[in-house]
């Protein structure tokens, strides 16, 4: 995917662009949390690499691809409260083990161009003032040699948010300083700087050290021989037919089925004569709260163009999100004011629009619900009139109501939620007879699902965030500390919805024979998981194997388990697979109590299977 992006992009005339954004996603409340690869260390490293190569055409200033720029760097998903830019007041020692290793795998394994610092502060440091982090760690530790590109605004932050300079000179003087290359949007200290330089040879060495940067990324790019796009190979690249098909691949393989009693799904289309699909998402097209993109295959269009004749697809909305995305006749003139921030619609609004689409339902053989999230309350506070923070999880405005009342019409109720966040879905779980969670699954997500709702693909996706009970009970990620889960909030008796790694299928696994190759190791050695997997059901499906290391006995206090391999297998009826994941000795190291990368020697659980509830232990020693 990324490499489409990448070709796309350079075809475009963009020559780098600020991704892929390696925040850890860990409390859903953060509007950009919907950017993020999810909450875990060890998936977000892989996608980091993945991402970066494929942007990157595998090396800095390939032909035909453009420089990646991971952000936020660092702990930007880690602001207090959820909200945006707040600082991040978190422990070295968490920065070092969860936060910074996707940014070095990006650096180190896949060569990143560029990177974005945070505009926050890490424990009163502002990234984008950080010498430790910005030459320190990223440039002498990891032997980063590319360029060190401002965040929008985030060098003059320095003195308008943090007040660690005292004006805008003097910030980015103190940028310069730190490891600051380029100051984007404008540079517009770039004249300060100029002046400064000519009477002080530290500074001009500064100024000469950032321009090397910036002019060795654009010669690798070959900008100096060809500064200008090719319209020849825009139009064969962007939108291509190629380009196209894996848009809707990937949306297939990201679905996740978290719900379907009495295997409604997948649907059978001799018996589906007729088809509702109802609520918001059945026609609004969401691809991010960041994103300008709006063209793309609706549930509804996608489902039409599949069924063709076969079956009749109708719409009725029911309900909207907001008073934003898209014209709601019923509501009072005066109600939707621009320049404001989205509003929820209140439910006398919405009783009678709510009240067509059961009428539909009950006429169809079977319901689509399309509910979740509004991009005008997630995603990124950049206007006045949009809102991505959010201190509740539950599903905006009326969408329970309209599900609870396609529901008690007797129609197999299918839910398919589009959002960005992990939301507070028990309603959803209890109510709907199957749930399809789609998040926001981009410009084919009608061709997807239509072939994901009638078997054609046999969803494989896997949750990359714990899905929390309410907002109430974040942080719930399943790598925290021992300890955190000793004690339950008065009045409740759970501790999260959905797990890490959780999803449904079509058909049916057996997972037998998992082992180690060896259970003795000394610091340094490396090691395999192997385990058998066997399609017992009737179609073709995919599982997702996943390896946890757990240290029983530590001298600091560590998460309860990590994951530290996982693979994607695809198994066809009765077959059996057999999957062999590799850990490297970086799977039993940690920062130590004297701030250095340490493997101790001692008892480590080692935690493999398909189900992240009923994973098999296997118990390894490390010897000195």
């Amino acid at each position: 995917m990324f490499d489409a992006i990448g070709k796309e992009t350079r075809a475009r005339g963009a020559t780098a662009a600020a991704t892929p954004n390696l925040d850890m996603g860990r409390d859903p409340r953060w509007g950009r949390i919907e950017e993020t690869f999810g909450e875990d260390t060890w998936l977000t490293s892989r996608m980091a690499v993945a991402a970066v190569r494929g942007l990157q055409g595998g090396y800095p200033g390939a032909p035909g691809h453009i420089i990646a720029s991971p952000k936020h760097y660092a702990a930007f998903g880690q602001s207090a409260g959820g909200r945006q830019m707040a600082p991040a007041d978190i422990p070295e020692r968490m920065v070092r083990d969860e936060i910074l290793p996707p940014f070095k795998a990006a650096v180190v394994e896949a060569e990143a161009g560029c990177i974005m610092p945070a505009y926050i502060s890490i424990d009163g440091a502002p990234c984008h003032g950080s010498r430790k982090l910005l030459t320190a760690i990223l440039r002498e530790e990891w032997g980063f040699t590319g360029a060190v590109i401002s965040d929008f605004g985030g060098v003059a932050q320095l003195h308008s948010s943090h007040h660690v300079a005292k004006d805008g000179d003097d910030a980015a003087l103190k940028a310069l300083a730190a490891g600051i290359d380029a100051d984007l949007p404008s540079g517009g200290w770039a004249q300060a700087l100029n002046e400064k330089a000519k009477t002080d040879p530290t500074v001009a060495a500064l100024v000469d050290r950032s321009v090397r940067r910036v002019l060795a990324l654009k010669f690798k790019l070959g900008l100096f021989e060809n500064p200008c796009p090719d319209l020849r190979t825009a139009k064969a690249v962007i939108h291509c037919d190629e380009h196209l098909a894996l848009a809707r691949e990937a949306a297939e393989k990201a679905v996740v089925l978290l719900k379907n009693d009495g295997r409604v799904l997948p649907l059978d289309k001799e018996k589906t004569g007729r088809i509702a699909v109802v609520g918001p998402h059945g026609t609004y097209l969401q691809f991010g709260g960041v994103s300008g993109h709006n063209k793309g295959v609706s549930v509804v269009d996608g489902l039409k163009a599949y069924l063709g004749d076969a079956a009749r697809v109708d719409f009725e909305r029911g309900c909207g999100l907001t008073d934003k995305e898209e014209p709601l006749p019923y509501l009072p003139v005066g109600f939707s004011v621009k320049g404001e921030r989205p509003k929820q619609v209140p439910i006398e609004y919405e009783r009678e629009p709510i009240a067509a689409a059961a009428k539909l339902a009950k006429q169809a053989d079977a319901a689509i619900v399309c509910i979740g999230e509004s991009s005008w309350v997630t995603g990124e506070n950049f206007s006045a009139d949009k809102a991505g923070d959010r201190s509740s999880l539950e599903l905006i405005g009326n969408q329970i109501a309209l599900l609870k009342a396609v529901k008690a019409t007797g129609t197999p109720t299918i839910a398919a939620l589009i959002h960005g966040r992990p939301l507070a879905i028990h309603e959803v779980l209890d109510c709907a007879d199957a749930v399809l969670d789609c998040w926001n699954i981009g410009e084919q997500r009608g061709a997807a699902l239509a072939r994901i709702l009638f078997g054609e693909t046999c969803p494989g996706g896997r949750l990359p965030m714990t899905v929390p009970l309410s907002a109430g009970h974040v942080p719930c990620h399943y790598s925290m500390k021992r300890g955190a889960y000793g004690r339950e909030y008065a009045f409740d008796n759970g501790k999260r919805l959905l797990p890490f790694g959780f999803g449904l299928s079509y058909t049916m696994f057996a997972v037998s024979g998992v082992r180690t190759c060896r259970t003795r190791l000394k610091p340094g050695d490396g090691m395999s998981v192997l385990a058998e997997i066997t399609n017992t059901g009737a179609v073709t499906g995919a599982e997702v194997f996943q390896v946890y290391v757990r240290d029983c006995v530590s001298s600091v206090s560590r998460p309860d388990m990590e994951l530290k391999a996982f693979q994607r297998v695809t198994v066809k009826p009765g077959e059996t697979v057999t999957v062999k994941l590799g850990l490297s000795p970086a799977a039993f190291a940690f920062t130590g109590e004297e701030m250095i990368t340490v493997i101790e020697p001692g008892e480590f659980e080692i935690l493999a299977g398909t189900d992240p509830e009923k994973l098999t232990v296997l118990k390894i020693e490390i010897v000195e």
